[in-house]
């Protein structure tokens, strides 16, 4: 038969589903009040770059790798074959002006040298001696064509006596047939003379240039010789630093064959490697960045190979000031070409946030929570990035890479 339960283990019981129940009802409302911002991922700020949007210029650029070189670099080449006798300088020796590198065994080209000196002045010997010989013809046949000159105006004057006495009967007509002959004899000789005069006048100038000619030709004979003489005693013209030089005393050189390479460490330019697939943005006269380490230099590219090996096209950047202090040969540096420029854009600092060209999801952080927002980028320069379309200046943008984030539309950051 069934007993009534005790009083005390009913209440119990109802006290127990009466806290169960409110157990239940607490832990619903704390679920639907704070569970959002529980489930919500968050990351230390420390963690993240956050910078902050703002108006400005923007230079979309290509990136490059650069090495500094000298601005002039020079090859001393052997002018003949010869051999090395004694090594004056080595790689890394400064060198100055006047300043040999090493000598060369040059005994045969000094005495073609020599012999070159005396032929020249024997021409030039044979020319003065021909010179006063053609002037000493010539003035002979002046001289003889003066006194020609002389009897004819004589015999002039003797026919026109002889013609005024004929008239009056006083002179024969063979006297007169007599003076017109010699006169006309005289004035046929006189001719010839001043014909000859002149055919050896310009005799005398045509021998003269054609020793002219050959003592030209001689003296640029002696002007090779004296250009390899100086070519070959290795001497330079302007202060530098040996970069390489031949390092055997005693070999034996051919002609065209390096001596010594040198270069100026005073003025540098940039050798530059960039990927062929922006070969058809780069030209001549575009501006470029040059960071080395913590410092900008600007300058302009001033020649593009248009050879392109293994996918890379080699340019040349001319610095704005190639004797900067911070410039040092075959120093690595980043190289920003700059082809395209928007003075005024919306911007931010560059950083690894950034995946590719258009458009993609970015975190900006309003009240200590990072939203997940879609903007549209534009130019993309080298040290800021512009957003056209998402974000307004003042908005501060995280800069880092989000990638792993990215399945969350709010970050809260700690």
């Amino acid at each position: 038969m069934d007993r009534a339960l005790d009083p005390a283990f009913v209440a119990a019981q109802k006290r127990r589903r009466v806290v169960a129940a409110a157990v239940l009802v607490t832990a619903l409302f704390l679920a639907f009040s704070y569970g959002p911002s529980l489930l919500r991922p968050s990351v230390p700020r420390s963690r993240v770059r956050v910078e902050k949007v703002d108006r400005g210029p923007v230079e979309a650029s290509v990136a490059a790798s650069g090495t500094v070189t000298p601005d002039l670099e020079e090859v001393i080449a052997s002018p003949v074959d010869a051999r090395v006798t004694r090594i004056l300088k080595r790689a890394g020796d400064p060198i100055k002006p006047g300043e040999a590198i090493l000598d060369l065994d040059l005994s045969e080209q000094t005495v073609a040298f020599d012999k070159l000196e005396r032929d020249v002045e024997l021409k030039r010997n044979d020319q003065r001696r021909t010179r006063l010989d053609l002037q000493s013809r010539l003035a002979d046949l002046d001289a003889t064509t003066e006194a020609k000159r002389l009897e004819v105006e004589s015999l002039r004057a003797r026919l026109a006596q002889q013609t005024e006495l004929a008239a009056s009967g006083l002179v024969s007509k063979d006297g007169l047939r007599e003076a017109q002959l010699n006169e006309a004899k005289a004035a046929l000789e006189l001719k010839r003379l001043l014909a000859s005069r002149s055919i050896a006048e310009e005799m005398t100038k045509a021998q003269i240039d054609g020793m002219n000619l050959e003592l030209a030709t001689l003296e640029s004979q002696r002007r090779e010789a004296r250009r390899v003489l100086d070519l070959g005693s290795t001497r330079v013209d302007r202060s530098s630093v040996v970069t390489w030089a031949v390092t055997e005393a005693g070999a034996l050189v051919r002609r065209g064959e390096p001596l010594a390479r040198l270069s100026d460490l005073k003025s540098f330019r940039i050798e530059a490697t960039v990927s062929a697939v922006h070969g058809r943005s780069l030209r001549a006269g575009l501006q470029a960045l040059v960071r080395i380490g913590k410092t900008d230099l600007r300058g302009e590219v001033s020649t593009v190979e248009p050879t392109v090996r293994d996918g890379v096209m080699r340019l040349w950047i001319r610095l704005a000031e190639p004797t900067h202090a911070v410039l040092r040969p075959s120093l690595k540096a980043d190289v920003y070409i700059v082809t395209d420029r928007r003075a005024d854009a919306v911007r931010v600092a560059r950083g690894p946030f950034l995946t590719g060209e258009g458009s993609q999801d970015v975190f900006v952080v309003r009240d200590g929570v990072a939203a997940r927002t879609r903007v549209d980028l534009g130019l993309i320069g080298y040290d800021a990035v512009e957003i056209s379309r998402g974000v307004q200046p003042g908005d501060e943008l995280i800069v880092s890479d989000m990638t792993n984030y990215l399945y969350a539309r709010e970050l809260k950051l700690k």
